[in-house]
């Protein structure tokens, strides 16, 4: 009766610890020849295509735009956002150092005593922890918070090429 039960606690022990499979990026049919290498194509596509035209009252009026491009500003806003939760999550991976103090003053009548006395009573405090990524959960954390931060960059370059 008694190993059933173990081994089913030790089952969903271990099962709980399962994070997932490594991510595999899925394989593509492409075509084998393209007009553009693959460096043309990324140096064209992040390029500032209305300069192109050679038109000095259209580069005018394109950055004028994207200075008053409110989806532009959410978009480097997002890209903020998701750089500062980056951080925070990769910081998971390193020893976490804190230190704290307190100071505080009490006045009163000891037991047995018949005047009052001043007590001052000091405590600091210093504390160090780092939680060894064993099964993976900070990291997948990591890859995920950086994906993310990838992805606000792309919209934003989206944004400023789509003249939205």
């Amino acid at each position: 009766m008694r190993k059933p039960l173990l081994a089913a606690l030790l089952a969903l022990l271990v099962g709980g610890c399962m994070v997932g499979p490594d991510y595999v990026r899925p394989t593509i049919d492409t075509p084998t020849a393209w007009r553009l290498s693959d460096q043309d194509a990324r140096d064209l596509a992040n390029t500032a295509w209305w300069e192109q035209f050679g038109d000095p009252v259209l580069n005018e009026l394109v950055s004028a735009a994207l200075l008053a491009n409110k989806d532009l500003l959410i978009a480097s806003a997002r890209i903020e956002e998701f750089a500062g939760q980056y951080g925070f999550v990769r910081s998971a991976l390193f020893p976490q150092v804190g230190a704290g103090y307190e100071v505080s003053r009490q006045k009163g009548v000891a037991p047995g005593a018949s005047t009052s006395s001043t007590y001052n009573s000091y405590q600091a405090v210093l504390n160090a922890s780092w939680e060894i990524d064993i099964w993976g959960r900070i990291r997948r954390q990591t890859e995920a918070a950086r994906a993310q931060l990838l992805a606000s960059e792309d919209g934003r370059r989206a944004v400023i090429l789509s003249g939205r």
